[in-house]
């Protein structure tokens, strides 16, 4: 198994901000292990007597499961609630969520929170004496999902060798969670070109495009999908809106249809559900990588918990 940064022993991940270029890359070397324990379906003693939280205020399939299979796989147990409305910890009871990270501090040795309230995590995080990670929180403007980061960033190198020197296309709204840390990860650690298909209501705030700009971050807006295709290495879906759902309009929509000219090696990401985003038609085309990215969620997530506990 590859050696594991003490660096990262006991620390957060609220942020993709929270990591260095070391330590991702010990991240994804690690994880290239944990895929070989996914594969056999086998179980380790890695993380035996170690327990998880993973507390939900907001629903969630792959994030949820996949931290909890993670977790399962290293030997370790998970308490866990996805209902916060069934504790005490949700809206009928108004316990606060300083009170919630005090005492589920002393149930387990991680935690892992989603909430709909941006900087919620951080907020846990000031009350707990254990690592917690960061598993999305809220909408808009400085709001992350920095593991998604991880498993994206992991799912191209995979499949290019590298991730310096492509060309990504980013489509839908730039206000969803999942866009802000991978544009971040990007920026610090990865010299990538970035063109952006996303309507001015949707648009990053005034000071992400500065911390953006700050960083290096080669992106550019363009008003036709279909001529940026032509040059992109990586299609990615962004989402277009959470909290208020509505249609995606068909400018912003992947097709088969519209794939029909782009690069040969080129693929088709999205964190999911891609509900409205990527057409069915795309599942039976070689580009599509969705799925593969999805599944690098418990190879990833245990290279993390590996480190953060290990």
């Amino acid at each position: 198994m590859h050696i594991i940064r003490a660096s990262l022993k006991g620390h957060h991940l609220l942020s993709i901000r929270d990591l260095t270029t070391k330590d991702i890359k010990s991240i994804f070397s690690l994880t290239s292990d944990m895929e070989k324990i996914v594969r056999d379906r086998r179980c380790i003693d890695f993380l035996h007597g170690k327990i998880m939280a993973t507390i939900f205020f907001q629903p969630s399939t792959r994030t949820r499961l996949s931290f909890e299979s993670a977790m399962f796989r290293l030997g370790g147990s998970v308490l866990t609630f996805g209902n916060p409305e069934a504790t005490r910890a949700g809206t009928k009871c108004g316990e606060t969520l300083a009170d919630t990270a005090r005492v589920i501090n002393n149930y387990a040795d991680l935690v892992v929170i989603r909430h709909p309230l941006v900087g919620s995590a951080n907020s846990f995080a000031q009350y707990a004496d254990v690592p917690v990670i960061n598993g999305g929180d809220g909408e808009g403007p400085g709001s992350e999902h920095p593991t998604q980061a991880l498993i994206d960033l992991y799912t191209i190198s995979k499949v290019f060798g590298q991730i310096n020197g492509i060309t990504m296309l980013i489509v839908g709204g730039m206000q969803i969670r999942v866009g802000h840390s991978l544009l971040l990860a990007i920026a610090r650690f990865f010299h990538v070109r970035i063109l952006i298909h996303c309507p001015d209501s949707l648009w990053l705030s005034k000071d992400e495009e500065a911390e953006l700009r700050m960083l290096g971050l080669n992106y550019h807006r363009v008003e036709s999908m279909e001529e940026a295709l032509l040059e992109a290495d990586v299609i990615y879906h962004n989402g277009w809106k959470e909290s208020t759902p509505e249609p995606i309009p068909d400018e912003y929509q992947i097709t088969a249809a519209k794939l029909t000219r782009v690069p040969k090696h080129a693929i088709v990401m999205d964190a999911l559900p891609r509900t409205g985003a990527i057409s069915p038609d795309v599942d039976t085309t070689p580009y599509a990588c969705y799925f593969k990215q999805a599944s690098n969620g418990v190879p990833i997530r245990m290279a993390l918990l590996a480190h953060l506990l290990g």
